[in-house]
C-alpha cells in the first residue's frame, strides 16, 4: 500500500484529504500541522509521497519540500492560493488548489509510485 505523508495545518483539511485518500486505497503514514513536525516525520517515516501545504501558520512548508527530495521521496503541493505563492524552483511540481479534485490528487499520488517513476 502507498504510505502517504499529509502535511496540513487547518485539522479539518488534514481530515478530510485522510479520508479522501484512504478511500482511494492510500495508507496515510502521518499527519503534520506544523513544519517543525513534518521535518520530523519527513525525515524518519518511510514513505512514497507527500502532500505538502505551502502555508504552516506564519511558515512556508519549503524546507519540507527540500528534505523529501533530498530522500527521493516525490511530493505535490497543495494552497488555497494558487500558483502565485510557489517559488521558481518549485515551478515544476505538481499543485493542487483548494477546494481539491480527489480524482486528480489520487492519479498523482498514484503516478509517483508507479515502477515507471
Amino acid at each position: 500500500m502507498t504510505r502517504i505523508l499529509i502535511v496540513e495545518d487547518e485539522p479539518v483539511i488534514a481530515t478530510l484529504l485522510e479520508e479522501m485518500l484512504t478511500d482511494q486505497g492510500f495508507e496515510i503514514a502521518a499527519i503534520a500541522s506544523t513544519l517543525e513536525q513534518a521535518r520530523a516525520l519527513a525525515g524518519s517515516l518511510a514513505l512514497d509521497a507527500a502532500l505538502l501545504d505551502v502555508g504552516l501558520g506564519p511558515d512556508e512548508v519549503f524546507p519540507v519540500a527540500r528534505l523529501l527530495e533530498e530522500r527521493g521521496v516525490p511530493f505535490a503541493f497543495t494552497t488555497g492560493y494558487g500558483s502565485a505563492g510557489l517559488p521558481p524552483e518549485w515551478e515544476n511540481r505538481p499543485l493542487f488548489c483548494k477546494p481539491y479534485d480527489i480524482q486528480q490528487l489520487a492519479e498523482t499520488l498514484s503516478q509517483f509510485t508507479s515502477p515507471a517513476r
